[in-house]
């Protein structure tokens, strides 16, 4: 089998982490004939639709036989389908996000919430994934969530094809850590408003609790309502493995996401979650607290619950853990090649 795998962004930084984690079970299985990335096309544009559009047509130009599929990324493919479908070979687009219509309701609706007066995303850009969607013989999803969006939009069930990603279990994992006594939550996420992270640190800084610390590694400005004595905002981890340790939960309530890896790394290191089902985690009740989206008095009352109830949080690490362990990149390879050999059965 041939398959031709295209991302336009470096690999090893963000997404590109996560590509590349496809890669290597692509590449380990002898199926990678070509490898298209932002590391062979450089695009010097910050402009996302520019860059976007401009990989995806250079890279599409690149695109030989022999291919029996292309799977490219979603925002950068259009022109790459088109391409493949030209040398008679199937595509699938991964799309690491909800339906890009549900994104962009849900996205619309918060800005307004914030006050922000532009767009969140732009016209063109839904446009064109719209296009994408129809041309492409599949999409690939992370999370029942997103699955669900797209079922959601009646777009057909049979060009679905639904994998979660994984977790390195073995660089994130339980470290003994010796407790100082202090209740510590963390949150990590660079788009602060898709994360949720004003509700929550209105949440936490509501609660005032006693000998506690709430470490925030986001690049938003604080908030002008919000008591900043117990929330400490960082830019950087000497250790994010060490830190998720050290904290007694992580707090991600996200609005929308494909399957928030922030949430399963923090799993694999035993420490449990306060999220949303719109997080996409695969973790269950029983090694996350779930709230709804908005709903800051929920979050309060999960965060007063963990505070009480260390011990039960404890439980609910351990079993984060143990699904972790049957949740790493490799189960995702494994799916990924079976799509793959289904496909061009």
């Amino acid at each position: 089998m041939n398959i031709c795998y295209s991302i336009g962004v470096r690999l090893g930084y963000g997404i590109g982490n996560t590509s590349l984690q496809s890669i290597n079970q692509i590449r380990n299985a002898g199926y990678l004939k070509q490898l298209i990335t932002g590391d062979d096309i450089s695009i010097p544009s910050t402009d996302s639709i520019l860059h976007n559009n401009t990989f995806d047509v250079l890279a599409s130009i690149r695109i030989k036989p022999p291919i029996d599929i292309g799977h490219f990324w979603g925002h950068m493919a259009y022109s790459q389908i088109l391409k493949t479908h030209n040398l008679n070979a199937k595509t699938i687009v991964e799309r690491a996000s909800s339906h890009i219509t549900w994104q962009n309701q849900i996205m619309v609706e918060e800005f307004k919430r914030v006050g922000y007066n532009s767009q969140p995303i732009h016209p063109w850009s839904i446009k064109k994934q719209l296009a994408e969607y129809k041309e492409t013989d599949f999409v690939t999803v992370p999370s029942q969530f997103a699955y669900d969006s797209f079922l959601g939009e009646k777009y057909p069930e049979e060009k679905l094809l639904l994998n979660p990603y994984g977790v390195d279990t073995e660089k994130f994992k339980p470290m003994k850590i010796e407790s100082d006594g202090k209740f510590r939550a963390l949150f990590i996420g660079a788009n602060w408003i898709r994360k949720g992270l004003y509700d929550a640190e209105k949440a936490w800084a509501d609660l005032k609790l006693k000998n506690a610390e709430f470490i925030i590694r986001s690049g938003a400005s604080e908030f002008p309502d919000i008591n900043y004595d117990t929330i400490k905002r960082v830019k950087w981890f000497d250790s994010v493995v060490e830190t998720y340790n050290k904290a007694d939960v992580f707090i991600l309530p996200t609005l929308e996401e494909g399957n928030a890896l922030v949430i399963s790394e923090a799993g694999a290191c035993g420490t449990p979650s306060i999220t949303t089902y719109n997080s996409g985690t695969w973790l269950d009740e029983k090694s996350c607290l779930f709230v709804p989206i908005h709903d800051i008095d929920a979050l309060k009352e999960k965060i007063q619950y963990a505070y009480d109830n260390r011990d039960v949080l404890k439980k609910m690490g351990k079993e984060a853990r143990k699904i972790s362990e049957k949740n790493t990149w490799e189960s995702y390879g494994k799916r990924l090649i079976s799509n793959y050999e289904k496909i061009v059965e």
